[in-house]
């Protein structure tokens, strides 16, 4: 099961800033992105779904995989970005549940994995 990330987590950490623009893959399509953490593209404001979407002028459409970024003069899928930070919170979540098991032992943890 993965976790969530929101878009708005990319601008929080850095990996994008308001301003910037995103790309589809062939670069036909140019989104700016917002500080709240939206796309406007032309008159339209929305999340990295509807933008894709109204883009493509399609009904719906996954974001994540539409959209890129430039980074170091090539572009980068956000979804790329939304993994590293996913990877990062299951360390972070990894390095907590160690220590919890040093300072209180295996059968608490067990218990704190059923409860959550």
């Amino acid at each position: 099961n993965k976790r969530r990330v929101a878009f708005s987590k990319l601008l929080k950490r850095g990996f994008i800033k308001p301003g910037n623009k995103l790309y589809d893959a062939e670069k036909k399509f140019e989104a700016t992105i917002l500080s709240d953490g939206s796309l406007k593209f032309k008159k339209n404001k929305g999340s990295i779904h509807k933008i894709g979407a109204i883009v493509q002028k399609k009904p719906a459409c996954n974001g994540w995989d539409f959209w890129y970024a430039h980074y170091d003069k090539k572009l980068v899928s956000i979804n790329e970005y939304r993994n590293y930070l996913r990877d990062e919170i299951l360390d972070r979540e990894w390095s907590i549940i160690l220590l919890v098991k040093e300072e209180i032992g295996t059968s608490l943890i067990f218990s704190l994995f059923i409860h959550r």
